[in-house]
């Protein structure tokens, strides 16, 4: 994935998840037109293609073809990232493709490569279900909620939509995604790199790991996480501050760290 790619699609989720809707589509595919600070962004009916436009900025891009500048350029692109991130907080967008051998047919309607977008957070989500089924005498395997991913045939220009995507993630150590070709309904699995998850979870920030991964981690410092002492998470259970566990409640801590942080960012760009 290309730098202009990566920060279309990061803007393009940041404006839809902390933007205000300024004109709802009467599609049901989702092409709805989110504002946030003079940023609007959309998905248009294809399903497959976002759009940003702000002042001196129109851009588009359809799944994985090279984005298409009616007005500006990369250089405009990234100020407008720059409004909303820092380079410090800024996260990868990773795209893994899959080549799918099991797809419920011959047929050539059928698709053959799967691309997907794998992020830190779903890395870190994946790898602690992995170690949940490893560690459990009874689950076999555990589904987690999977963005649809977009499969095309090859050789043809236009990509498929699929419905119930999930990732699969076994006892054994194996991690797939799962989805239904809408046409047909046949079911669709295809193995993910492992490798390229763990990469991903081993770079991911504190804020993004689960309870389990921080106390696996950083638990044999003293047994607790340095920034925020097992005697402050005493002082908030007695005082009924928190209900949780201790490493619960620095997984709770450096979330709204993590908040707050982003909060300030934007104040400091409005002003």
């Amino acid at each position: 994935m290309n730098k202009a790619t990566n920060l279309i699609t990061t803007i393009a989720k940041h404006v839809r998840t902390n933007g205000v809707i300024t004109n709802r589509a009467k599609s049901s595919f989702g092409a709805d037109v989110y504002e946030l600070q003079g940023v609007k962004a959309m998905l248009v009916d294809d399903g497959y293609t976002w759009v940003i436009r702000t002042e001196g900025l129109d851009v588009s891009q359809t799944a994985t073809h090279d984005p298409k500048f009616a007005k500006g350029d990369l250089t405009t692109l990234q100020g407008v990232s720059d409004l909303f991130f820092t380079q410090s907080t800024l996260e990868p967008v990773d795209t893994v493709e899959i080549t799918v051998t099991e797809f419920g047919g011959t047929d050539r309607q059928h698709p053959t490569t799967a691309v997907l977008t794998i992020d830190q957070k779903t890395a870190c989500l994946i790898m602690d279900a992995l170690q949940t089924a490893a560690d459990s005498e009874v689950i076999e395997s555990i589904c987690l909620n999977a963005p649809i991913p977009q499969f095309f045939d090859e050789g043809l220009p236009y990509f498929h939509e699929m419905l119930n995507a999930k990732y699969v993630a076994d006892s054994k150590g194996n991690v797939w995604v799962s989805a239904n070709y809408k046409e047909s309904m046949d079911a669709i699995d295809a193995m993910l790199p492992l490798d390229t998850i763990k990469e991903l979870f081993e770079a991911a920030p504190s804020h993004m790991l689960t309870s389990k991964q921080l106390e696996t981690i950083y638990g044999t410092d003293n047994g607790e996480y340095r920034a925020y002492p097992e005697r402050n998470w005493r002082r908030d259970a007695e005082t009924m501050e928190t209900f949780v566990g201790y490493w619960e409640w620095v997984a709770e801590q450096l979330q709204t760290a993590k908040k707050i942080q982003e909060s300030a960012t934007v104040l400091a760009v409005a002003k």
